[in-house]
């Protein structure tokens, strides 16, 4: 995701995006694919490292329910404030688990985040190779007090002269069915395949509009909406345009600061040959 960006699907329900501006896996989790030596076997963690931004976005609107430090590191545990969509279609309160944030003092217990707003911070704390973030996602609300709600996998994490048994949420999911990679950069995954979040019609995006067609985003081109009776254009960015021209089949047509495309022919303007513009 990008820094400030909103997803709610057409119900309102926002969307769990990836809570940062790349995807570039260090570790994978369980047996994926045969990546066992890579992995956090037994948990469904993932650790991440972002060249790009250190920071990580609120993928959703989030409260903060514990925080905790441990050996392993500093650890805070968030939970959406309302069911949000999880990225195998079903609605739920979603579980974070965060470590390694190298500060994590200045979060409240009961502190709210918004969606798109910096959540934390890759970081070192504890035990792990360099900056980066170890996250878990869970399905559902937990109960949470004063100790760290993860208890221990069957698994192992993998390290080349200290194997141990990584903690795990009780509720854990596998992140292929949590995130959305909706603008985010994908580096490595390890062979894991995310999806991003489509939905045919209108779509929020950051205060601007976006349309989806058989679940494709309109870019550069213009559709007809049944329901308002009008035509819209959109940009190379699938951001739909207000008060300015869009060239469309060799013509250019006037948006309105509505977006409707403004049905007057006398105010049509048309490309000849020479690429002059003429009424």
């Amino acid at each position: 995701m990008k820094p400030t960006q909103k997803l709610v699907n057409k119900d309102g329900v926002e969307v769990i995006l990836w809570p940062q501006t790349q995807l570039n896996l260090t570790q994978g989790c369980g047996n994926d694919l045969g990546y066992t030596w890579l992995s956090h076997e037994g948990t469904c963690a993932l650790d991440n490292v972002d060249n790009s931004d250190k920071q990580l976005y609120a993928p959703v609107t989030l409260k903060c329910m514990g925080k905790y430090h441990l050996g392993n590191g500093n650890e805070v545990v968030w939970q959406s404030l309302a069911p949000v969509l999880f990225a195998d279609g079903s609605v739920d309160y979603l579980i974070l688990d965060i470590w390694h944030d190298d500060e994590i003092s200045h979060i409240k217990l009961g502190k709210i985040v918004k969606q798109g707003s910096h959540l934390q911070t890759m970081g070192c704390s504890g035990i792990g190779t360099g900056c980066h973030t170890h996250i878990e996602a869970g399905r559902g609300m937990l109960e949470i007090d004063a100790s760290s709600p993860l208890i221990y996998s069957n698994g192992w994490t993998h390290f080349a002269n200290n194997n141990f048994h990584p903690g795990t949420l009780p509720n854990a999911v596998d992140p292929r069915l949590v995130y959305f990679m909706n603008d985010t950069q994908i580096m490595n995954t390890f062979g894991m395949s995310f999806k991003n979040f489509y939905t045919d019609g209108w779509l929020p995006n950051s205060g601007k509009w976006m349309y989806y067609q058989k679940g494709k985003l309109v870019k550069n081109d213009m559709i007809w909406d049944t329901e308002n009776q009008a035509w819209y254009a959109f940009d190379k960015d699938g951001f739909m345009l207000r008060s300015s021209l869009f060239k469309y089949q060799n013509e250019y047509v006037w948006l309105q600061e509505s977006g409707k495309m403004l049905v007057n022919s006398e105010l049509m303007l048309k490309a000849n040959n020479s690429g002059y513009l003429h009424i």
